[in-house]
């Protein structure tokens, strides 16, 4: 039945009562307002949505929690790991140059990070670090395959700079400490 103009919206329709007997006395109940389809349905969908939203949430969240605390890991392992390694290189650097340097002393060079490398922390190393350290290690044995007691020549030494150069260069972006500091 349709509410008068002058029924508030707020307050349930009387016009329809609904009588029962029990025990044969009569009961006069008022009519529950009763919600419709539509709204259990809307109301059922987005509990269900509300309910998935939340599941996919707390999937996502773990997952990135795990991704962090693993990438925190791997992080400090590396720091300690590649500060070992950066001190190997110093011993072609670029300024001042190093003087009367054998192919004994960079097979000696090269045995160093090949130590860390298999011991400390080739395991440790992104694709691009450890590309640089293969580059390294190829353009020394290239050199040293000749006269251990030859002394380098200024070339072969800028060569074997320019790939340490490249390694450290490499383990500075795995480290991420060659970024700009954050503005304020």
């Amino acid at each position: 039945m349709a509410r008068s103009a002058t029924q508030p919206a707020d307050q349930p329709d009387f016009t329809r009562l609904e009588i029962s007997f029990r025990a044969g006395s009569p009961v006069i109940r008022r009519p529950v307002k009763r919600k419709k389809m539509k709204e259990l349905t809307t109301i059922l969908f987005s509990s269900l949505v509300g309910a998935l939203v939340a599941y996919l949430g707390a999937i996502l969240k773990n997952k990135i929690d795990t991704r962090t605390r693993f990438d925190d890991s791997l992080f400090e392992k590396r720091t300690e790991a590649y500060s070992k390694l950066w001190e190997t290189t110093k011993a072609v650097p670029k300024w001042p140059k190093s003087k009367g340097i054998k192919n004994k002393e960079l097979e000696d060079y090269s045995k160093n990070p090949n130590s860390w490398y298999y011991e400390i922390g080739g395991i440790f190393m992104s694709r691009s670090a450890q590309r640089a350290y293969a580059a390294l290690q190829e353009t020394i044995w290239e050199v040293i395959a000749k006269d251990l007691e030859q002394e380098i020549d200024e070339a072969t030494y800028q060569n074997v700079y320019t790939a340490s150069s490249t390694l450290r260069t490499e383990l500075t972006n795995d480290l991420l400490s060659r970024r700009s500091a954050p503005s304020v």
